[in-house]
């Protein structure tokens, strides 16, 4: 591995990421500030030691605790858990490389002195590494990075064999997935795109050159293409918007399911979402639908509905992105056993006023990115109990470790 600039700017990048992520703040958030001025590979190389470090935070931390002190360097720990990663991901066969490298790319960094303390404890842990994953009897907790809280919340539900499943697919990188969003797209033109089982859907593969993803960006910025995994289109099957249909999209932003309704031609669309979220709404929907900044569960919300009527709701509730934990890492450390006890509520309390803006006869699609049934079953069972007006039609859920793309759920509920 030969040190370039790059890694090293990607380094220091990395410093200020992790320590950020203790705020604690949403990754996402955190890696939509790496510098502009960054290449698309220096970006990507530092959004992959970051991630990576996410997703095997408890495993990296326990093989490099016996050999450091609670007062290491924050620094120091950051590029020791980077140079184990790194190790990691290539699966231990090139672990004299990435050691030398990873010395050679602290000597500007850090004291002589650091440098030598880091060349030892490295040379240690990464030994550790690899001698705790062939320890049969490490818990799952450790071997996955997961709460433990979690992985006894999924055996529960899944059983022992699903939830490694699931564990392992957590701690994969993603795939980048493209929606097909204009008749004229050639996918064809970008050799890095391959054809999906889903309809309109491409998985991009990351080429030689930083063209290639140039060239998606290209396609996404003329409207063509939009980033978007496969099981965003599950509550929209079911809601089935048409030429005709007048439909809000509750809880709309960054605004993804909202152009999957634009592009089957409602009459009218109308999107709200608090306001705070609604930049991102804006600009992916370009003016082609109604834009109305309000909390859904405010006092008078429905009366500032009132000149509308919809035969179509969809309400993509906010939940524990259970089924995203793969594409987004951070939300394993974030989330707490409480989360599954006042979502559901909150999910409850956000159908109930969906369900007003129904009219009769009109369809109310539910959904969530969430794998839990309190979530979803039990949400919609409750409501059920509550609303008799309301049926519920068909139900869509999808599995990571079985559908192979991120985990959802979607319900659809008829009003008499």
């Amino acid at each position: 591995m030969k040190k370039t600039n790059f890694e090293k700017s990607a380094l220091l990048e990395l410093f200020r990421l992790c320590q950020n992520h203790e705020n604690p703040q949403k990754a996402n958030t955190l890696l939509s500030h790496i510098p502009l001025l960054f290449s698309t590979r220096n970006r990507a190389y530092c959004q992959s030691l970051f991630l990576g470090i996410l997703r095997n935070k408890t495993l990296l931390e326990s093989a490099l605790t016996p050999f450091i002190k609670n007062n290491t360097s924050y620094y120091l720990r950051t590029t020791l858990l980077a140079a184990l990663f790194e190790s990691l991901d290539g699966h231990f066969k090139k672990n004299p490389q990435i050691v030398h490298f990873y010395i050679n790319l602290a000597k500007p960094i850090f004291s002589a002195k650091e440098v030598q303390f880091l060349n030892a404890v490295l040379r240690k842990s990464v030994e550790h590494l690899e001698a705790l994953l062939g320890d049969e009897q490490l818990p799952l907790s450790t071997r996955y990075s997961h709460p433990d809280f979690l992985i006894q919340r999924w055996q529960t539900a899944f059983g022992e064999t699903a939830t490694r499943a699931l564990l392992e697919w957590n701690n994969t990188t993603p795939t980048i997935f493209l929606r097909q969003r204009a008749n004229s797209f050639d996918f064809k033109g970008i050799s890095s795109l391959q054809k999906t089982q889903w309809p309109n859907f491409y998985s991009w593969t990351r080429g030689e050159t930083e063209g290639t993803w140039q060239e998606v960006i290209e396609a996404i910025d003329k409207g063509e293409v939009y980033a978007q995994d496969p099981s965003t289109r599950i509550p929209i099957e079911l809601l089935k918007p048409q030429p005709g249909d007048r439909v809000l999209d509750l809880c709309a932003a960054p605004g993804g399911k909202s152009l999957q309704i634009l592009d089957r031609r409602p009459d009218h669309l109308v999107c709200v979402d608090r306001e705070r979220r609604l930049a991102p709404l804006n600009e992916n929907l370009k003016g082609a639908a109604t834009v109305i900044a309000a909390d859904i569960t405010s006092e008078g919300f429905l009366e500032r509905l009132a000149p509308h009527t919809f035969n179509k709701v969809l309400l993509d509730a906010p939940c524990s992105n259970t089924g995203v934990i793969q594409r987004r890492p951070d939300v394993r450390w974030r989330l707490t056993p409480r989360d599954f006890e006042t979502l559901p509520a909150l999910q409850l309390k956000l159908l109930q006023v969906a369900a007003q803006c129904v009219e009769p006869c009109g369809d109310l699609v539910y959904s969530t990115c969430s794998l839990d049934s309190d979530e979803n079953v039990g949400v919609i069972n409750t409501f059920l109990a509550q609303n008799h007006a309301f049926s519920c039609l068909e139900t869509r859920l999808s599995f990571p470790w079985i559908q192979a793309h991120d985990g959802a759920a979607a319900f659809l509920l008829r009003r008499g």
